[in-house]
Formats: structure tokens, sequence, C-alpha cells
């Protein structure tokens, strides 16, 4: 077979938002013979210095590796980046981030030596040309890869109304420690809050959002005896959460480990804070409702809608946006009847079918995770290096064997968040699921 002795690694950034993409991509990868391996942020580094394989898709700029490490391995292998979120599709954000950081101090240490960059839309294609980040012949438009997910059939039962959370200012993954995180948060001002403002009005808007969720849920739980269920944001710590199913149970239940389409499609609605899953609900016909407004003035004082698009921007007018809890509460009880309808149809909606094309690349006209691995196979099959000095080919067989996982119990804070944070193997029913959604996808 003509890639039977090819070697891809597939970075994943996040197990529980990223790496049913990453097995998706590597069974397509798969199909023509070629082998895959799947790591995570504190895997990759390791893995692709000890077997330097034929090609990388990374989505972090550098993988992990020093940029003289990066240069040196471009030379046996060929590196490939995907961005795995939009971080509300905020230029200077998305530039730092596919840059490995400030854009323009570091704009070709990286990116000269990365042969393709694939975005969801074609906004984010003319950003990092313009910003010459990347030249237009090493940039395709794919599409998400995640959304591959809702183009197959779904057969979901409603079960009620979900609920999401996202307190970063407060909690975070990896357990950062608050007081460090105001002092690394000056200057990000634009980016998750007002450029005249600093990180405690994000910790304001966070606090904000948590007192919200706290009154709906006194009415909603404990008043109403209603049924919830509670999804934490990626980036936030399950620790920390618990506290909330502790204080309504037996009313909420935590969701957080089932693959994120199929827990969205068995809702009436999402309640939520902010999050560019909104255009998963556009895509899924799942309505949502933005709290935001019901913070008033204060919120738009803090962090105006202009200067922080990611968590405040034109996204958000495609959600129901009560003024208070009480109409929250009433919209709930709509969805949770199933009289809430979508607040835009964006088959119809101008503005909304534009920002999902122009955005975030949906639809494309194939699934983003076939047109991927399209593209890493032509360039297997021209590209004219030979990776010969790869070493200890002898441990591809066993790579089901716990050696990424030696790598990230040496770091203190891996070891409290691996189960949620980095990928290591998927369940065995997500890993189902994923190959039926293949065996669909590729059949039709």
């Amino acid at each position: 077979m003509l890639y039977r002795s090819k070697l891809v690694l597939i970075q994943t950034d996040h197990s529980r938002r990223d790496a049913r993409s990453a097995y998706l991509i590597s069974m397509y990868l798969r199909a023509s013979g070629i082998r895959t391996i799947i790591s995570n942020r504190y895997t990759t580094r390791p893995l692709l210095l000890t077997l330097k394989p034929d090609l990388a898709l990374l989505c972090s700029a550098s993988g992990g590796l020093s940029i003289t490490e990066f240069k040196e391995l471009s030379k046996s292998t060929i590196f490939y980046y995907m961005h795995p979120e939009s971080s509300g599709m905020h230029r200077e954000a998305m530039l730092d981030a596919i840059s490995g950081g400030n854009y323009n101090e570091l704009r070709d240490l990286y990116t000269e030596n990365i042969s393709k960059l694939f975005t969801w839309g074609t906004v984010l294609k003319d950003w990092v040309i313009e910003a010459k980040l990347f030249d237009d012949e090493r940039v395709s438009v794919v599409g998400n890869p995640r959304y591959d997910f809702y183009r197959v059939s779904h057969s979901a039962k409603k079960q009620g109304v979900g609920i999401m959370s996202s307190f970063t200012g407060l909690t975070n993954f990896d357990n950062r420690n608050i007081l460090e995180a105001v002092d690394n948060g000056r200057g990000m001002g634009g980016v998750h809050y007002s450029a005249n403002g600093g990180y405690e009005d994000f910790l304001w808007a966070a606090a904000g959002y948590a007192r919200i969720f706290y009154e709906f849920l006194d009415i909603w739980c404990l008043d109403l005896k209603r049924n919830i269920s509670f999804r934490t944001y990626p980036l936030e710590s399950l620790r920390d959460m618990v506290f909330f199913k502790k204080k309504y149970e037996p009313y909420i239940w935590f969701n957080e480990k089932k693959p994120f389409d199929q827990w969205l499609l068995t809702k009436e609605a999402n309640i939520f804070c902010y999050s560019s899953s909104i255009a998963e609900s556009l895509i899924s016909g799942v309505p949502y409702i933005c709290v935001q407004d019901i913070l008033g003035k204060r919120l738009d004082y803090l962090m105006p809608r202009n200067e922080v698009p990611d968590t405040r921007g034109d996204l958000y007018n495609y959600a129901y946006r009560p003024n208070s809890v009480k109409q929250l509460v009433e919209f709930a009880e709509s969805a949770l009847h199933g009289n809430l309808p979508m607040p835009v149809d964006p088959n119809i909606h101008s503005s909304a079918k534009k920002m999902l094309s122009e955005y975030y690349g949906f639809p494309s006209c194939s699934p983003a995770s076939e047109l991927i691995a399209d593209s890493i196979l032509l360039e297997l099959r021209t590209d004219r290096r030979r990776n010969n000095d790869r070493r200890i080919k002898w441990i591809l067989p066993a790579l089901k064997s716990p050696l990424s996982i030696i790598y990230d119990l040496t770091n203190p804070k891996a070891r409290l968040n691996f189960a949620d944070y980095h990928y290591f193997y998927l369940p065995s029913d997500v890993k189902r699921h994923v190959e039926d959604v293949f065996e669909q996808l590729s059949s039709g």
C-alpha cells in the first residue's frame, strides 16, 4: 500500500472538545493505510522528538518545541496547523495563537516552517494573509471538524433544558492562582475585557454570571422542582463545579463527559453566558438563551460589546436575551414544553448565514475531517522527504501502551486535570460512535 510506512501525529488541544475530531481525521487516514497517533499538549513534544512522524497536524503553533527544535525537525517532518478554537474570532487573539505568541514579534519563527494552515472560514484566512503569517497557497478553508458530527442523522430524544457555565475568570482547568491570573491578564484588553479595563472586569463578569445562575437555579430547581442538565465550560475546573451539584441535587445532573453534540441535541434549549458554540445552536436547531443582558448597564460599561466581540459581539444576536431572571425562567418554561422556536433561521436570516459561512466555514462542501485528511494524503504522496532518521520504529505497534501517560504524570497539574483535559484514549462507547459517524460520512 502506498502509505503503509507513513506515520501522522495528530495533536489534540482538549480531550472533551477535540478528541473525537482528531479520531475522525485519523479514521480517514487509516482507511488509506496511514498509521496515526493522537497526542495531547504534554505528550506532543516528546512524541515528535522520539517518533519523528512523516507529518504532524498541530493545534498549537509550536507543538511544545523550541524554535530551534521546530526548524530542525521540519527537515524530516511536515508540519500542518489546525486552530482548535475561535477565540470569538477576535483578530488579534487568533493571530497570536497561530504565530505562537505576539505575532508582531514571532510572525516568521514558527509559521515559516508550517506547510499548511487550515482555517474554518474565509475571514481568518484573510487575516493571516494580510498579517503576512502565511501566503495564500499555504492556507486552506475547510470548515470546522467538530461540525462534521452534525452532518449525520440523529434520533435524539429531547430531555428538557440544559445550562452551560462560563466562569473562567474564577475557575480554571489548570487550577491557576487567581492572583497570578490577574498579573498575567494585564495587557489582554480587547480580547476578554475592554482595552480600558483589566482582568478585574473579567472576574466581575464571571462572578455576575455565577450569581445569575444561582438565582435562576434557586427558582428552577428548589422552588419549581424542575430538573436541569448542567454542562461545564471546557476550561473550567470540574472540582469547583461540583458545588452546584451539591447545592441543587437531586434536580441537577452533570453531563460533561458526553460529546457536546450528543448532549445538545437532547435539549429543548440551552442557557449560557458566552460561547462560540452558539454557532452549533444555529446548526443543530437548539435555541440558546443568553444571560448577559440580566447584568444590565454595568456589563456594558465594563465589557463594551464593540471592544470584546469574542464574549459580547454580534454572535449573541442569534440567542434569546432575557433582561431579568423572571424572564429567563419564562423562556426556560416555554422551552421545557416545546414552545420556544429558534430565534433566527440561518437558512433565511442573511446575516446569520453569512456569519456561519465566513467565520465557521459552515456548510462545507465535504466533511472538514475528510478535506483535512485528503490534503495530508496529497502532501505525503508528493513530498520527496525521506524520514530515514525516525527512531525506535518498533514502538509503533505498542502505541496503546502507557507511553504517553508517563509524560503527563510527571507534571503535577496534569495529574489533577488528566481525565478531563488531556487526551489519552477515547472511551469505547465514544470511539464506536466516531467510527459509526465515519461510516455514515464515507458512505454518503
